[in-house]
């Protein structure tokens, strides 16, 4: 495996298309098998910071209201949550929760900060972002930060990938 030694950085930025709508965007790594399928190369995933605005925080208004995202290397995702679906790579969920005294509240710490160590590998030629919400009024905001680097793996390795997305379950 011929590795990259320092991280690069990839940004993402979603708007849901409307409120509480599971919305992805794309981002293309140019990695994955080459044509003569001999080669390949693949992602290490470091680090990925989600920054969730505070404009959306400030509609989450009522005990329950939720923002779900994550990546994934599909956007047929139709739950960021289920944990048996191998095309999330990672997700989050942050919920309202009313305790208490109303008009009480916590200072939120962000970014939402999901390190790896080994590092996460993907293989796939695109990587998604994803985010749905409940209870907001309006079309909400994820930003992320994705810290990588880029292998070159051989034909043996870049099986081994495909066995844990694909095979194995």
């Amino acid at each position: 495996m011929s590795e990259d030694r320092f991280a690069n950085i990839a940004t993402l930025e979603l708007t849901l298309s409307g409120a509480n709508t599971l919305t992805f965007q794309e981002l293309r790594t140019n990695t994955g098998i080459d044509a003569d399928r001999k080669s390949a190369t693949a992602l290490l995933i470091d680090e990925i910071d989600y920054f969730v605005g505070t404009a959306v925080l400030a509609e989450m208004t009522a005990s329950g209201d939720v923002i779900v995202g994550g990546l994934t290397i599909s956007n047929a995702v139709t739950d960021l949550t289920d944990f048996t679906d191998r095309r999330i790579l990672d997700t989050f969920l942050y919920q309202r929760g009313d305790l208490g005294t109303a008009a009480s509240g916590w200072m939120h710490t962000f970014p939402l900060r999901h390190q790896w160590f080994p590092p996460m590998i993907v293989g796939e030629r695109s990587v998604f972002l994803g985010m749905v919400t409940t209870g907001l009024a309006s079309a909400a905001v994820l930003r992320c930060r994705i810290y990588y680097r880029v292998v070159t793996l051989t034909q043996g390795e870049f099986i081994e990938i495909a066995e844990v997305f694909r095979l194995v379950g």
